[in-house]
């Protein structure tokens, strides 16, 4: 009997119907009851929620919003994930990419095709390194000429000034002309005449000439310089020195002893000055001198100022004496 009835049909759908009586419907629009899920509804989305003992009774609720929120959540782990990856990844070690190995082949390759292109690289390289290298020579030379023009100045200016060189001309003659001299130098001998006929004519009266010993000749023009210098020390320099450039043959002691004479000097106070220190360190600060200025031959010419080099004849010395006649 109970068999029967379980497998009656007309039963079963009854029972059916019974049971979906219990499940409550929940409509669109509707708030959640008790039984009900809330996230699959969409009829508490935006309501009072009164859902289940989990749910925030009394709050707005929406499952757009939760949906939202385990969105973000998930992200937020994602990042941290790859932000964990890559510090993970940077603390190994860096392995070098592995090159084909007929890379050199490749090089060749492209040199040989390209030979006129590359050339022409190489090329445009050197100028610029040779252009490079000839502007720092230009500027090392025009500095080396502004420090050897500064120097110049400065011992034109010292030899000017210090009574130990003496003048010949016109001591106040505002066209000076500096000489660095050997009296067994030809060229010298031929310039101080030259120049002697111009002031003693009378042709030059503007120029002061200032006669520097630098006896390159050794020992032989050393002791004439001593001779010329020793003279000044009795007033006698200018007389000196030129019967000495007059004079012609060798020039040892005892024919400087014998122009000595004809000029008036006491050789007694001559000899003495002759071998004294003082002179003897005169001629050594000329050759220094000399030296520093860059005095390579004789004679050296300063003229008003300015290097003219070798000797002051013809054309020049008419230049200077020129110069120093148009001087106020």
């Amino acid at each position: 009997m109970s068999k029967n009835k379980k497998n009656n049909p007309v039963n079963t759908k009854q029972e059916e119907t019974k049971s979906l009586k219990t499940i409550p419907v929940v409509e669109k629009g509707a708030c959640c009851t008790k039984e009900a899920n809330c996230c699959k509804s969409e009829g508490c989305c935006g309501q009072d929620c009164k859902c289940g003992q989990d749910s925030k009774c009394g709050e707005k609720s929406s499952c757009k919003t939760a949906v939202k929120c385990l969105t973000m959540l998930v992200s937020a782990l994602m990042i941290s994930t790859a932000i964990l990856f890559v510090g993970m990844e940077m603390t190994k070690p860096q392995i070098a990419p592995r090159v084909s190995g007929n890379m050199d082949f490749q090089i060749g390759d492209y040199l040989r095709k390209n030979a006129n292109f590359v050339a022409q690289i190489v090329e445009s390289q050197q100028e610029k390194i040779q252009a490079e290298r000839e502007a720092e020579a230009k500027r090392a030379q025009e500095e080396a000429q502004k420090a050897q023009a500064e120097k110049l100045k400065g011992y034109v200016e010292e030899i000017s000034k210090d009574a130990k060189y003496y003048s010949l001309g016109n001591k106040d003659g505002k066209y000076v002309i500096i000489e660095f001299f050997d009296y067994r130098c030809g060229w010298c001998k031929r310039t101080n005449s030259a120049l002697w006929e111009k002031i003693d004519s009378g042709k030059a009266p503007n120029i002061r000439w200032i006669p520097v010993d630098a006896p390159i000749f050794g020992e032989g023009s050393a002791l004439i310089s001593r001779y010329v210098l020793s003279a000044g020390k009795q007033g006698k320099y200018a007389e000196m020195h030129h019967e000495v450039v007059s004079a012609s043959g060798n020039l040892d002691k005892v024919a400087l002893d014998e122009l000595a004479k004809k000029v008036g000097l006491n050789l007694d106070r001559l000899n003495k000055d002759v071998e004294s220190d003082e002179i003897k360190a005169q001629l050594a600060n000329n050759m220094k001198m000399a030296q520093e200025i860059g005095v390579q031959g004789v004679p050296f010419m300063i003229v008003n100022g300015r290097v003219h080099g070798g000797a002051l004849l013809n054309e020049s010395l008419e230049q200077a004496v020129k110069e120093s006649n148009e001087m106020k």
